[in-house]
């Protein structure tokens, strides 16, 4: 996964997995973000790389835009793809057969992407052209030319 947005009881998450292990582009997103002066509530573990806020106010749209737009979704899918190869498993995540060892990890990374993976970036692009062409509008907040 990419991205994702989850509501839960007491908060709402920014699932942004492309920082997981991208140490440098997660430390340009801290670094970024505390510029804005908003608190920066991310947690890393092993399972993922959460930003937690309460209210859209609390998050800086801009900054997880430019982070975005640093790492597009086919550079994740690729090094997705690499390091499951590292891993011994394919594009599809399962473990490679015995006999293919390393040429089987060669193999895995020259993989092009998969029609599912090709439909994900298409997704990911539509909605990256879908929120820097229709700036979000919160409840109360308008621009001056509307009033």
């Amino acid at each position: 996964m990419y991205m994702g947005l989850s509501s839960q009881k007491n908060d709402m998450v920014v699932y942004m997995l492309f920082l997981l292990h991208n140490e440098r582009e997660r430390e340009w997103f801290e670094k970024a973000w505390k510029g804005t002066g908003k608190k920066c509530y991310l947690e890393v573990s092993g399972a993922g790389c959460c930003l937690r806020f309460k209210k859209v106010e609390d998050l800086s749209l801009d900054v997880i835009a430019k982070v975005m737009h640093r790492m597009p979704a086919k550079k994740y899918l690729e090094d997705h793809i690499a390091m499951l190869a590292r891993m011994g498993k394919g594009p599809d995540g399962k473990p490679l057969k015995n006999g293919e060892g390393a040429r089987g990890i060669a193999k895995a990374k020259s993989t092009s992407m998969s029609k599912s993976d090709s439909a994900t970036v298409a997704k990911v692009r539509l909605t990256t052209t879908l929120l820097q062409a229709a700036p979000i509008e919160t409840p109360g907040r308008r621009d001056k030319a509307s009033r």
